[in-house]
């Protein structure tokens, strides 16, 4: 049995259960489900039990039953729910697949509205703080990352030592107040392996930190980010209690995009208030005086520019800035793509991808890589093989064109596309 679903959103799924050694539905009176009579896995991992029990439909003559999975249940691309009695045996063992989509795919198949645009979607947030002056700073992502998602960091240090970029990362700014405290912020989209590690912010000189990271839903934000799909304004700097992130024209039309109103401050500064209007507000200081502070918060707007308002800290030297994630609109379809951005350059076989691609050797082995703007626009290859630490993917057969760094792509993962027989 298969259903289609909405990635990360609760649902209630109806089905029915052969009655054991008949060929009838069970119905209320066969069957009393137990704890651990049905389990899940998620992205063909180890089962767990479900949180909910299958429960009975009501009415008369009624054979239906309905599973709830909670969000954290459907935060996966596959699901597979097994129905064993591991008690008296009163129905038959039952197998149920479910594919999730990104809301706006789903939304587009399912719900009628193919012009849907949704908001980028924040999962969560996490803050931590470097005491001691040092120059390695191990920022800690959050415990579950799923593949596409996408990682930004906001991270403090009290000094202008600047900070050099980890591999695989997008610096979106990095600005400071004199050379008494540094903000920059920093943006991934997630391969999936991110989960509960750590990632190396090195300053160039020693000195005490304090860090955000926010992790966004896959397939509710633009997937090209270092191509127009997050923008930062002109960083703001000053000294007193009222960081004020600076206003940004939204190059965008006006659709549900997240504004991150962020600062970053010299020692115990942690935020008392918030810019007005905005949420998921989180701060962060150091344990020490001598320290360094930082604080977020965000909104939804539908708007072509935005100035956040200010936070309220103790006055201290701060820099604050606007960042802006563009939403993603159902033509973005990120659950058919696996990748899109603009190619490094190419050659008559290869083409090499942006910065920003896997570093993991194969990663796009069999998918189709699609030329979507810029030089070669319209062509389209198989990968037949990828180096990770080069970018470099070969493909099936030569260009007609070569592509060049202007050439805008698509990957298409291997199963989401069918060659012209």
């Amino acid at each position: 049995m298969f259903f289609a679903a909405r990635y990360g959103t609760s649902t209630t799924f109806e089905f029915p259960i052969v009655k054991r050694g008949a060929v009838d539905l069970a119905a209320t009176a066969d069957w009393t489900p137990a704890t651990g009579d049905t389990k899940i896995s998620k992205d063909s991992g180890n089962v767990a039990n479900t949180t909910n029990n299958p429960s009975a439909v009501g009415g008369t003559g009624s054979v239906l039953w309905t599973l709830t999975l909670t969000t954290a249940e459907m935060q996966a691309s596959r699901i597979s729910i097994q129905i064993v009695d591991s008690a008296t045996k009163a129905v038959e063992d039952q197998t149920i697949f479910i594919r999730t989509l990104p809301a706006p795919v789903y939304d587009a198949l399912y719900g009628g509205n193919v012009n849907l645009i949704v908001s980028p979607q924040i999962l969560s947030q996490i803050s931590q703080a470097f005491d001691s002056d040092t120059t390695a700073h191990a920022v800690t992502m959050p415990a579950t990352v799923h593949i596409g998602d996408l990682l930004i960091v906001v991270f403090g240090n009290d000094g202008s030592a600047t900070v050099t970029t980890p591999t695989g990362w997008k610096q979106l700014s990095s600005d400071a107040n004199s050379t008494i405290a540094r903000l920059s912020t920093y943006c991934k989209i997630a391969n999936g392996t991110e989960g509960g590690t750590t990632v190396d912010f090195v300053t160039s000189a020693s000195e005490q930190a304090s860090a955000i990271v926010i992790r966004i839903q896959v397939g509710t934000f633009f997937q090209s980010i270092e191509t127009l799909g997050a923008v930062v304004g002109t960083a703001a700097t000053g000294t007193s209690v009222s960081p004020d992130p600076p206003s940004k024209t939204i190059p965008w039309e006006a659709a549900n995009s997240l504004v991150i109103a962020c600062y970053g401050a010299d020692d115990q500064a942690q935020a008392t208030a918030y810019p007005a209007s905005y949420q998921n507000g989180i701060t962060k200081q150091g344990a020490n005086a001598a320290g360094a502070s930082v604080g977020v918060a965000s909104r939804v707007i539908a708007a072509i520019s935005e100035d956040p308002g200010v936070f309220t800290i103790a006055s201290q030297e701060w820099i604050a800035q606007t960042i802006v994630i563009r939403p993603m609109r159902q033509g973005d379809n990120a659950d058919t793509y696996q990748r899109r951005a603009t190619a490094q350059t190419g050659a008559s076989t290869s083409i090499t991808l942006d910065t920003l691609a896997s570093g993991s050797d194969d990663f796009y082995n069999d998918s189709l890589v699609v030329i979507i703007g810029g030089t070669g626009n319209g062509q389209c290859r198989i990968v037949n093989d990828y180096v990770g630490s080069t970018k470099v993917a070969t493909v099936s057969r030569p260009w007609v064109t070569n592509p060049d760094s202007t050439s805008e792509f698509v990957i298409i993962p291997s199963g989401r596309w069918v060659p012209r027989l």
